[in-house]
């Protein structure tokens, strides 16, 4: 089994008014926590839970997803992803009794998180809500991103865009794991280093119990970077900033 991806974050400004956008659009569930940290559970009884939170003081002007892959050692795990030529932005922090988390920015700047655990994630409570369950990584040689993230995490990765005729180069990954997301490394024209990962929430186009309705929270958002997109008769799928 490869290393599961099992937490997101949202870093930007007035994390308080970005948590309850995200729980009126979605019907997640937040809690603030000391230090101004909010958390998300998404009651939607699969995917990831995650966090919303404030810039750090030095980087004021900063707005990025992160997402957390789960490891037992991420000691070792990020001295590995910097023998592959990834570079450390935060080193193994132990916040007593609540979490052991690092940073590191991949070759293409791409900002991944590493989180301590057994690979069981944080549980997500029962619903049917949307679920945090696809994140996505681009960067100018999607291929190369291919094998670092093979060797580093064990994912199964399958092309899926072969980039013919100028087109998106992209594949599809697995972690293997039971719990959290999968996701997709691409092409992307974003400038090297901007690093914004994605995370994206899925409604099904097809699905019993309301969950049919992935273009309408795309609408209501009033910011869609993408225009709802039908992949088949049973995904749809949108982008918001």
């Amino acid at each position: 089994m490869g290393n599961p991806i099992t937490w997101f974050e949202m870093i930007g400004a007035d994390p308080e008014k970005k948590a309850a956008f995200y729980a009126e659009l979605f019907g997640w569930h937040t809690e603030s926590m000391e230090g101004g940290y909010i958390t998300i559970d998404t009651h939607a009884g699969s995917g990831m839970n995650g966090g919303v939170t404030a810039p750090q003081p030095q980087a004021p002007g900063t707005v990025r997803s992160v997402f957390y892959a789960e490891a037992p050692d991420i000691q070792a795990k990020l001295d590995e992803a910097g023998s592959l030529g990834a570079r450390t932005l935060m080193p193994v922090t132990v916040m007593p009794d609540i979490v052991t988390f690092a940073l590191f920015a991949d070759p293409w700047g791409n900002h991944i998180g590493l989180m301590q655990g057994d690979g069981s994630g944080s549980p997500v409570s029962t619903g049917d809500n949307p679920p945090i369950d696809w994140v996505e990584i681009g960067c100018a040689e999607p291929k190369k991103a291919w094998d670092f993230y093979r060797e580093l995490f064990g994912w199964t990765i399958e092309g899926n865009m072969s980039g013919e005729d100028g087109g998106p180069i992209h594949g599809g990954f697995d972690t293997g794991g039971s719990v959290g997301a999968r996701g997709g490394i691409g092409s992307s024209d974003e400038v090297p280093g901007a690093g914004r990962g994605s995370r994206r929430s899925r409604r099904d186009a097809g699905d019993e119990g309301g969950r049919g309705d992935g273009d309408r929270h795309v609408r209501r958002s009033a910011g869609g970077d993408v225009r709802p997109l039908r992949l088949g008769a049973l995904t749809v799928v949108g982008a918001t900033r």
